[in-house]
């Protein structure tokens, strides 16, 4: 069990370090490597990197059982990629997703709660708007949501279930009150959206009011 929980506790180390990267990393130069901690950090590494890392190591035990919290982690980072990717250069790199669909699908199966019918309904949304921006791009239409929040929705959706709509729902409300000052200057140019689609993911998860609890992630 020690080597267990230290194995989990590298892997929240990986997400405390991922907030630590510099500003100066977050560009064309970010790779996947950067998430780990040894290659990217060959010098001396601030106290304080430590203290976040533990902290999440510390929260992540109290609020998930220990034999989830590798997949957990690993949705962490990818969510804490996305968002930084978005708002820096408004684009979600395709490693993101091929990450998180693999996850995601592993996630449906510690999951009993939701029936392969409630997917099934789920998955609709993602796909739906993939269809639209593609008829869009046909006949050179605005084509709204771009088709990395597209990819990020179809993931998503595996874990919501029919939550999905909820979760939609409350993205476009954030991303409207996040990007107001745009559209009252009625600038043209795009907004990152997937940030919005996550903050509202995490709502949903964490709020019992609104979702099942999150101890349905179980072995």
């Amino acid at each position: 069990m020690t080597l267990l929980y230290l194995f989990f506790s590298i892997a929240l180390l990986i997400i405390g370090h991922f907030i630590l990267i510099p500003r100066s990393l977050r560009y064309y130069s970010l790779e996947f490597f950067n998430f780990c901690p040894l290659p990217n950090h060959l010098r001396a590494i601030s106290l304080r990197y430590f203290i976040y890392s533990l902290g999440g190591v510390a929260l992540g035990a109290l609020q998930f059982p220990l034999s989830s919290l590798p997949l957990i982690a690993l949705f962490v980072t990818l969510f804490s990629a996305t968002i930084i990717f978005d708002l820096d250069l408004e684009i979600i790199p395709d490693w993101i997703h091929w990450l998180g669909i693999p996850a995601a699908v592993i996630a449906v199966f510690l999951m009993p709660h939701e029936s392969f019918l409630s997917r099934s309904i789920a998955i609709i949304l993602p796909f739906g708007l993939l269809a639209f921006n593609f008829v869009c791009a046909k006949f050179n239409l605005v084509e709204g949501l771009g088709r990395g929040d597209i990819k990020l929705l179809i993931w998503l959706s595996l874990l919501a279930g029919p939550s999905i709509y909820a979760v939609f729902f409350l993205a476009v409300v954030i991303g409207l009150l996040q990007n107001m000052h745009r559209l009252l200057r009625m600038r043209s140019e795009t907004f990152p959206f997937g940030p919005s689609i996550i903050y509202a993911f995490i709502l949903f998860f964490t709020n019992d009011s609104l979702w099942v609890n999150s101890s349905k992630f179980h072995y």
